[in-house]
């Protein structure tokens, strides 16, 4: 789809902790960064070519103690999901 892109959204966690709190409404909160994932994970060479990420990232967690984040993408290469490992400095 067209002006549809996968996007790493990454919000500041003492905001987060205000929403839970109460004391400020969940759509007053804005992302600190954000990165267009498609750019940093186009052009990877699957069995029948190169290829985008047609999916897109379906999940995404980060583990703070080793630093790594992780991005599942559906049905990335050859129809199978893949998992990207990066480290975060």
């Amino acid at each position: 789809l067209d002006g549809v892109a996968s996007e790493l959204q990454i919000f500041d966690p003492a905001e987060i902790a205000e929403v839970v709190a109460g004391d400020r409404e969940p759509w007053d909160i804005r992302p600190t960064t954000t990165i267009n994932l498609e750019s940093i994970m186009t052009g990877h060479t699957s069995a029948t070519g190169t290829y985008t990420l047609p999916q897109g990232i379906g999940g995404a967690t980060f583990d703070a103690t080793t630093g790594k984040l992780y991005l599942y993408a559906a049905n990335a290469s050859d129809f199978k999901s893949d998992i990207y490992v990066y480290q975060v400095a």
